[in-house]
């Protein structure tokens, strides 16, 4: 899971900025520090109240490898300096050949 700011009152645009704009079967790449590349495949986005989000749902565990991307979506209240609502991109991983792909083998 990654989350991130959609924007900062001091900067502008932040690193989830474009978040918004991912649809289904768009890619994601996450880039490790050694240039190992894991690429993933949108599978879903929803927007949820900051109140009520359904959080064992959101960063709970999946049946398959994915990543989960959240940041700040809605109307923002000067007041609390929050945004109304939570913006969710699960993605899964995309395995490139069947020597990276988990085994599903029986167990004993």
């Amino acid at each position: 899971m990654f989350s991130g700011h959609v924007d900062y009152y001091t900067i502008g645009p932040a690193v989830f900025w474009n978040l918004g704009k991912l649809v289904q079967d768009d890619i994601v790449e996450v880039r490790l520090e050694d240039g190992t590349i894991y690429r993933y495949r949108v599978i879903g986005k929803a927007a949820f109240d900051s109140t009520d989000a359904p959080v064992d749902e959101i960063i709970g565990p999946t049946s398959v490898e994915s990543v989960t991307l959240i940041t700040c979506t809605g109307t923002f209240n000067v007041a609390t300096r929050q945004y109304s609502k939570r913006l969710v991109v699960r993605a899964e991983r995309i395995f490139e050949d069947a020597a990276s792909a988990p085994s599903a083998s029986a167990a004993p």
